[in-house]
Order: C-alpha cells, then structure tokens, then sequence
C-alpha cells in the first residue's frame, strides 16, 4: 500500500497534464522505475482526487480481469494435462505448491 502511495505521489508530481488511466500508468511507474522522468515544465490540468479516482479505478478493473485470466490459464491447463498438477504446473511455469494454491484461492474444482 505504501508503495501505492508513493508511486500516486511522484506521478502527481510528474504529471504532463495528462489524466492518468489504465492505459499510460504502466509509463509512468516505468519511467518512475527506471529512474525517467517526464519533461518539466509543464502544467497539470489533473486534479488530485482525479488521479487518485483513476488510480483506484484502474486497479479494481485491473486485478479482476488478471485474476479472471489466471483463473482461465488455469482451468485450460489442468483439462489439458487431464488434472494432472504437475504437469499443469510446469505448463504454466509455476510450482506445483503454487497451482495448488491459486485452485484453492480461486476455487477451481
């Protein structure tokens, strides 16, 4: 959570004017990440509670379709090797304690 939080604030404090949405955060936690910044000099238009909106409605939207897609790859791979878990899990380039937790997580059967 804390990592959030600085990640908002130092794109508040990068922002190029341009509202923050799921499609150009990924630059900028790259940028932020590679040690890049955005181009001084210009004037937010972009509202503090704007970003924070953005942000926290991305993330919803974000970590459901992600976890609907792991959830996917993972019913595919084990009808696929016939439930056979290790086997699923090598496929899915995860250990075999790992696919065991995500199907008791997701509940698959």
């Amino acid at each position: 959570k804390n990592d959030l939080n600085a990640l908002k604030e130092q794109v508040r404090a990068m922002s190029t004017g341009q509202p923050l949405t799921a499609s150009n955060a990924p630059v900028y936690r790259d940028e932020l990440l590679m040690g890049r910044h955005t181009p001084q000099g210009t004037v937010s238009i972009v509202s503090k509670d704007e970003v924070d909106e953005d942000i926290d409605h991305t993330e919803v939207e974000e970590s459901l379709s992600l976890e609907e897609k792991e959830k996917e790859m993972i019913r595919k791979a084990l009808v696929k090797h016939r439930n056979k878990r290790k086997s699923a899990a090598q496929e899915l380039g995860i250990s075999e304690r790992t696919l065991y937790r995500k199907i008791k997580e997701y509940d698959i059967p």
